[in-house]
């Protein structure tokens, strides 16, 4: 008989300690080994949190299932979603790192994360690229980053201004005609600009005399220079009047001033004539299916 009730109570104490609710509400959800695989340490008031509290924790860190089923202690098999809740990058061997290295992972990236500058920011950003926030320094702020937003808006202009006209004819969409109207007014603010940024530059880097002018980039930017400065000049109803069919010869010079502006800001930003094989190449295609279309047109 006392064997017999050795056993009761210990059957009786294995049965209280498995229906402990808290082991229970732990094992529902699976969550401490998903926190030691995520390499976190499991929330002081977990034991608190009531079965869906829990679940949103767990959907909030990006590791709830989206169908809408219940974890059962297994482990997420795809972390892209908790890596990228985070803004951090999954480490390849992350499955066989140890607690103590994942959290520190984490604690680095974190802090890396929160320290980051204005500056990259800027540098990441694809719309600061785009209108040239990234040529500032925001660290350091001077007038040469000032002068190449100059000269970078210039080029901008001069690219819209030649690239416009074969997109109205091919796609004839109303607002590229209205970029299209306002091609002269474009002219007259890149010849302003390109000017700013000329002439910062040689005061800045002391560019006065031939001696000076010794790099490519410099000479194919100050031949784009006197080009421009020639177009600025004329692109105006007198000169249209004065000059009378000559007007149009002289207009084409914005072909060369083109592609010399395409060789400088190539050869100076890269070191290379890419961008401008590229791009030059890019237009001159444009050009033909331009005057493809016009003969199309006309034929009809």
């Amino acid at each position: 008989m006392p064997k017999l009730k050795h056993l009761l109570i210990a059957v009786l104490f294995a049965c209280l300690t498995f229906s402990n609710p808290v082991s229970a509400q732990r094992d529902a959800t699976g969550a401490d080994p998903i926190f030691e695989y995520l390499g976190l340490e499991r929330p002081a008031n977990w034991e608190t949190l009531s079965r869906d509290q829990r679940f949103q924790l767990l959907e909030d860190l990006g590791i709830y299932p989206e169908n809408g089923s219940k974890y059962q202690g297994q482990i997420p098999s795809d972390l892209s979603l908790y890596f990228e809740k985070q803004g951090l990058t999954e480490p390849e061997n992350w499955a066989d790192m140890t607690f103590a290295e994942k959290q520190n992972y984490l604690n680095q990236a974190i802090t890396k994360k929160d320290n980051i500058s204005p500056q990259e920011v800027i540098q990441e950003n694809p719309l600061s690229k785009l209108i040239g926030l990234d040529i500032f320094n925001l660290n350091e702020l001077s007038w040469k980053d000032l002068f190449l937003f100059f000269g970078y808006w210039a080029e901008r202009l001069v690219i819209i201004i030649m690239f416009v006209k074969p997109a109205v004819v091919i796609f004839k969409t109303n607002w590229l005609k209205k970029i299209f109207s306002w091609r002269q007014t474009m002219g007259w603010l890149s010849t302003l600009l390109y000017f700013i940024h000329a002439l910062g530059f040689i005061i800045l880097y002391d560019l006065f005399g031939l001696a000076a002018w010794n790099k490519a980039y410099l000479i194919w930017g100050g031949l784009a220079g006197m080009l421009m400065l020639i177009l600025g000049i004329t692109s105006n109803k007198y000169s249209m009047k004065l000059l009378k069919a000559n007007w149009k010869k002289i207009q084409r010079l914005a072909y060369p001033a083109f592609f010399f502006i395409l060789a400088h800001t190539s050869l100076s930003k890269h070191g290379d004539l890419r961008k401008f094989l590229g791009l030059g190449g890019f237009y001159l295609i444009a050009k033909i299916v331009e005057i493809i279309w016009q003969k199309r047109k006309t034929n009809v």
